[in-house]
């Protein structure tokens, strides 16, 4: 769904790394971006840089990558991506990540792909070098990450008449991503973008996106965002019901078919958002199980259970996700008889893997808890539509009463469907309908309001309207201390296990 307001406002509350075509001590424009690079070690890393090979950002492109880098970005920005690189793969092995015999993934491409080969070669050049001072070998390869080749076959799928998306290489994927990742373009946009731009769309979202961007602070930024519009969107709604309310009081006669108008489209209308607002969660629940669990985790719990190969614990795709070490966990305690020492020291670090992944279990229980405080809502909406109408009902036409029952009995059914999701007993299919119904429902309901009012009410609507933008400002600072104390806490985490890291390696 997009969520417009919310994204700007997002956008302009993001603290941002320092970037490319930023102005410099003369007031004049530093060079764009020209070349993007991207490094998977786990950590996964992406950098631009501009046409004389100098670091315009870096950003770590998932979890382990933001604890890498964190605190370290002065000390790379503004470097030869030679340089740049050479002191990520130091860090790497710094902190654990890097580890002798290893193989570094890398992606390379600039506006002009003809010096490609040469940027990969001292790219790979650099890697090396820095890992053979550090006394290890490690293998580069020109290639992406699984879940990224999984990503790609999945949007091919998806739309097998596009021609630019069936092009696409895992390397030109997976800048599509980088580029797309903070809303402000579509992947199927992006796509549409040549090399230049493309690497240029994604120096500005890297400038943009917060550093402290954690599992967790994008888990609460997303409810911040979900709070704000639903909130916003009560306002607005509301306005209509108003209207129909005012005239019930002035001309009863002309009310007594259309006082259910503005209440119906209200009801309406947070059905839409109520269930935009369900498709959020359930995305945050969906990355929240594929959630990519760090090296260390799964090493110590392999090392617990006497697990000599960790691949036990990847998934059909061959990914360790939370999802994954918790079914092989579950499995390998159920088959084998271990002490209730080991047991407890396993179920700690799962819950470590939980709390990384903003708290599996109890982001599960707060997501049922979201789903029954949206339902709610929505049956707080048929209780307000039958205590407005019952002064109504004995003097409305069949047409109008039809209506009115019609939308009565499409909330009720709405909110048995919500009932059934929370058991997951409903398909994504039957939701999505769900979702386009609602929209559909209310834009046809808004239409017949615009028709209904006389340009007198029009002007009120626009009048109420007004004033709710100085409602506005309460709801924008609630939104933002949300916002902050998120990040707060995300920067408090990514500093701790920076820290961990450095001085587990000591």
């Amino acid at each position: 769904m997009k969520k417009l307001l919310a994204v700007i406002m997002i956008l302009s509350l993001c603290l941002p790394f320092v970037a490319c075509k930023t102005p410099t001590p003369e007031g004049e424009q530093g060079a764009a971006a020209t070349t993007y690079i991207g490094i998977e070690i786990n950590p996964s890393i992406e950098i631009t840089a501009d046409e004389n090979g100098v670091v315009c950002t870096v950003y770590g492109a998932n979890e382990d990558g933001a604890v890498l880098l964190y605190g370290e970005e002065e000390a790379i920005i503004g470097k030869s991506y030679e340089e740049a690189v050479a002191y990520i793969t130091t860090l790497a092995h710094e902190l654990g990540y890097l580890k002798d015999g290893q193989e570094v993934k890398t992606t390379v491409s600039s506006d002009d792909e003809n010096t490609d080969e040469q940027i990969r070669e001292k790219l790979h050049t650099a890697i090396e070098g820095a890992a053979t001072k550090l006394g290890v070998t490690v293998t580069t390869v020109e290639t992406v990450a699984r879940e990224i080749l999984r990503g790609l076959e999945e949007l091919k799928a998806q739309y097998p008449d596009n021609a630019k998306i069936q092009a696409l290489t895992p390397g030109k994927y997976k800048m599509v991503l980088s580029a797309s990742e903070n809303g402000e373009i579509t992947i199927e946009a992006a796509v549409e973008l040549d090399n230049e731009a493309l690497i240029q769309k994604i120096n500005d979202v890297h400038a943009k996106v917060a550093s402290a961007a954690t599992t967790a602070y994008k888990h609460a930024r997303a409810k911040a965002e979900m709070a704000y519009e639903l909130a916003l969107g009560v306002l607005l709604d509301g306005v209509y019901t108003g209207i129909y309310v005012d005239r019930a009081t002035t001309d009863p006669v002309k009310a007594v078919n259309t006082f259910h108008y503005g209440a119906v489209y209200q009801a309406y209308k947070t059905s839409a958002r109520t269930l935009c607002a369900i498709e959020d969660i359930l995305e945050v629940a969906a990355e929240v199980q594929s959630y990519e669990v760090s090296s260390d985790i799964v090493n110590a719990i392999a090392d617990e259970l006497g697990v000599e190969d960790v691949s036990v614990f990847a998934d059909e795709d061959g990914a360790i996700t939370l999802a994954s070490v918790i079914k092989a966990t579950d499995n390998i305690l159920d088959q084998n008889d271990f002490s209730d020492e080991i047991e407890d020291k396993v179920e700690d670090m799962i819950e470590e893997a939980e709390t990384a992944a903003h708290l599996y279990t109890l982001s599960m229980a707060q997501y049922k808890t979201d789903l029954a405080a949206l339902k709610l809502q929505i049956e707080t909406s048929v209780a307000n539509i039958k205590l407005a109408s019952t002064p109504y009902q004995m003097f409305m036409t069949s047409d109008a009463k039809a209506k009115y029952e019609e939308c009565l009995a499409y909330l009720e059914e709405t909110v048995e469907k919500i009932h059934l999701l929370t058991e997951g007993a409903l398909s994504a299919e039957e939701f999505d309908a769900m979702v386009d119904e609602a929209e559909e429902r209310a834009e046809a309901m808004l239409e017949v309001i615009e028709n209904d009012l006389s340009e007198e009410e029009k002007a009120k609507v626009e009048e109420k309207k007004a004033e709710i933008q100085g409602k506005m400002e309460e709801l924008h600072k609630e939104f933002t201390d949300r916002l902050d104390a998120a990040e707060k806490q995300a920067r408090e985490e990514l500093a701790r296990r920076h820290e961990e890291r450095k001085n587990q390696s000591k």
